[in-house]
Protein backbone atom coordinates (compact mmCIF):
# COMPACT_ATOMS: atom_id res chain seq x y z
CA UNK A 1 0.00 0.00 0.00
CA UNK A 2 1.54 3.29 -1.05
CA UNK A 3 -0.29 5.42 1.51
CA UNK A 4 -3.73 6.32 2.76
CA UNK A 5 -5.82 6.91 5.84
CA UNK A 6 -4.47 3.77 7.50
CA UNK A 7 -0.83 4.41 6.70
CA UNK A 8 1.46 2.95 4.14
CA UNK A 9 4.82 1.52 3.22
CA UNK A 10 6.10 4.56 1.32
CA UNK A 11 8.60 6.10 3.78
CA UNK A 12 8.87 9.22 1.62
CA UNK A 13 5.11 9.91 1.52
CA UNK A 14 2.97 11.93 3.88
CA UNK A 15 1.71 8.84 5.72
CA UNK A 16 5.00 7.23 6.72
CA UNK A 17 4.47 8.08 10.40
CA UNK A 18 1.18 6.16 10.35
CA UNK A 19 2.71 2.80 9.47
CA UNK A 20 2.70 0.89 12.77
CA UNK A 21 -0.94 -0.24 12.59
CA UNK A 22 -2.15 2.06 15.34
CA UNK A 23 -4.02 4.25 12.87
CA UNK A 24 -6.08 1.13 12.21
CA UNK A 25 -6.97 1.14 15.94
CA UNK A 26 -8.05 4.80 15.48
CA UNK A 27 -10.25 3.91 12.48
CA UNK A 28 -11.66 0.90 14.35
CA UNK A 29 -12.58 3.31 17.16
CA UNK A 30 -14.68 5.25 14.63
CA UNK A 31 -16.26 1.99 13.43
CA UNK A 32 -17.19 1.21 17.03
CA UNK A 33 -18.82 4.58 17.69
CA UNK A 34 -16.01 6.88 18.85
CA UNK A 35 -15.34 10.42 17.73
CA UNK A 36 -12.02 12.24 17.89
CA UNK A 37 -11.04 13.40 21.38
CA UNK A 38 -11.53 16.95 20.11
CA UNK A 39 -15.02 16.23 18.72
CA UNK A 40 -16.04 17.24 15.24
CA UNK A 41 -15.31 20.96 15.47
CA UNK A 42 -11.68 20.82 16.72
CA UNK A 43 -12.33 23.69 19.11
CA UNK A 44 -12.07 23.77 22.89
CA UNK A 45 -15.85 24.04 23.16
CA UNK A 46 -16.23 20.72 21.32
CA UNK A 47 -15.39 17.29 22.70
CA UNK A 48 -16.09 13.59 22.24
CA UNK A 49 -18.81 13.44 24.91
CA UNK A 50 -16.81 11.41 27.44
CA UNK A 51 -15.96 12.68 30.92
CA UNK A 52 -12.57 10.92 31.01
CA UNK A 53 -11.20 12.69 27.93
CA UNK A 54 -10.39 16.35 28.60
CA UNK A 55 -11.45 19.08 26.19
CA UNK A 56 -8.72 19.53 23.62
CA UNK A 57 -7.86 20.44 20.07
CA UNK A 58 -6.13 17.99 17.76
CA UNK A 59 -2.47 17.15 18.09
CA UNK A 60 -0.07 16.32 15.28
CA UNK A 61 3.30 14.61 15.26
CA UNK A 62 4.50 13.28 18.59
CA UNK A 63 3.90 15.92 21.29
CA UNK A 64 5.69 15.73 24.61
CA UNK A 65 3.64 14.86 27.68
CA UNK A 66 2.19 16.70 29.43
CA UNK A 67 0.88 19.11 26.81
CA UNK A 68 -1.68 21.65 27.98
CA UNK A 69 -4.46 22.67 25.62
CA UNK A 70 -7.77 24.41 26.16
CA UNK A 71 -6.80 26.34 29.24
CA UNK A 72 -5.20 24.25 31.93
CA UNK A 73 -6.39 20.88 30.59
CA UNK A 74 -3.68 18.29 29.98
CA UNK A 75 -4.37 16.76 26.58
CA UNK A 76 -4.39 13.00 26.09
CA UNK A 77 -2.05 13.21 23.15
CA UNK A 78 -1.44 9.45 23.42
CA UNK A 79 -5.15 8.64 22.89
CA UNK A 80 -5.86 6.54 19.80
CA UNK A 81 -8.62 9.01 18.84
CA UNK A 82 -6.27 11.99 18.46
CA UNK A 83 -4.28 12.73 15.26
CA UNK A 84 -0.77 11.88 16.53
CA UNK A 85 1.81 9.65 14.82
CA UNK A 86 1.38 5.92 15.32
CA UNK A 87 4.48 5.74 17.55
CA UNK A 88 2.75 8.06 20.04
CA UNK A 89 -0.69 6.38 20.23
CA UNK A 90 -1.12 3.99 23.14
CA UNK A 91 -4.53 4.18 24.83
CA UNK A 92 -8.29 4.34 24.85
CA UNK A 93 -9.96 5.65 28.03
CA UNK A 94 -12.24 3.53 30.20
CA UNK A 95 -15.36 5.30 28.86
CA UNK A 96 -14.18 4.89 25.26
CA UNK A 97 -13.65 1.16 25.86
CA UNK A 98 -17.11 0.86 27.45
CA UNK A 99 -18.66 2.58 24.41
CA UNK A 100 -16.89 0.23 21.98
CA UNK A 101 -17.97 -2.82 24.00
CA UNK A 102 -21.58 -1.58 24.04
CA UNK A 103 -21.56 -1.25 20.25
CA UNK A 104 -20.22 -4.80 19.92
CA UNK A 105 -22.84 -6.09 22.39
CA UNK A 106 -25.69 -4.91 20.18
CA UNK A 107 -26.70 -6.78 17.05
CA UNK A 108 -25.31 -4.17 14.69
CA UNK A 109 -25.49 -0.98 16.75
CA UNK A 110 -23.91 2.08 15.19
CA UNK A 111 -22.10 -0.11 12.69
CA UNK A 112 -25.23 0.14 10.57
CA UNK A 113 -24.25 3.78 10.04
CA UNK A 114 -20.86 2.98 8.55
CA UNK A 115 -20.83 4.54 5.12
CA UNK A 116 -23.71 6.91 5.90
CA UNK A 117 -22.51 10.49 5.65
CA UNK A 118 -23.86 13.21 7.91
CA UNK A 119 -23.67 15.45 4.87
CA UNK A 120 -26.98 16.14 3.15
CA UNK A 121 -25.14 16.69 -0.13
CA UNK A 122 -23.65 13.18 -0.05
CA UNK A 123 -26.89 11.52 1.03
CA UNK A 124 -28.82 13.32 -1.72
CA UNK A 125 -26.79 11.50 -4.38
CA UNK A 126 -27.55 8.02 -3.04
CA UNK A 127 -29.56 6.06 -5.61
CA UNK A 128 -31.93 4.90 -2.84
CA UNK A 129 -33.34 6.17 0.43
CA UNK A 130 -31.18 4.53 3.11
CA UNK A 131 -33.37 3.67 6.13
CA UNK A 132 -30.84 4.96 8.67
CA UNK A 133 -30.12 8.40 7.18
CA UNK A 134 -30.98 10.88 9.92
CA UNK A 135 -30.70 8.23 12.66
CA UNK A 136 -26.92 7.98 12.79
CA UNK A 137 -26.08 10.71 15.30
CA UNK A 138 -23.54 11.07 18.05
CA UNK A 139 -23.68 8.39 20.78
CA UNK A 140 -27.25 7.56 19.79
CA UNK A 141 -28.46 4.30 21.31
CA UNK A 142 -29.96 2.01 18.73
CA UNK A 143 -32.18 -1.00 18.84
CA UNK A 144 -29.90 -2.79 16.39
Amino acid sequence: MAGGAIGGADKKGAFYKLDLGRTLAHETGHYLGLEHTFGNANKCASDDGFEDTPKTISSMGCPSYPTKKCGNEIAQTMNFMDYVDDACMSMFTKEQATKMRSVLDRDIGQRRCLGISRSKEVNNILPFAHPFVGKCGRHTPSAG
